[in-house]
């Protein structure tokens, strides 16, 4: 038998009532224009980092890239 049965825990009403509570604070903080900027923000840094990683990646291949050019 499994240590946790959870069909249990999800049939509980303090489980429900805490389900209903947290969809309905990310309801409320979706139409938030705050969060909606900060998600860009943290959408628009990723693609930096990826871009960056990629640059590194490049720069870090170049010497290797340079010898193999050379036969």
């Amino acid at each position: 038998m499994a240590p946790f049965d959870f069909s249990s825990i999800a049939a509980q009403p303090w489980f429900q009532a805490w389900q209903r509570a947290a969809a309905d604070s990310m309801t409320a903080a979706a139409r938030d224009p705050r969060v909606m900027r900060l998600g860009a923000g943290f959408l628009r840094a990723q693609l930096l980092w990826g871009q960056a990683a990629q640059a590194a990646w490049r720069a870090a291949w170049a010497p290797v890239d340079a010898l193999n050019d050379r036969e």
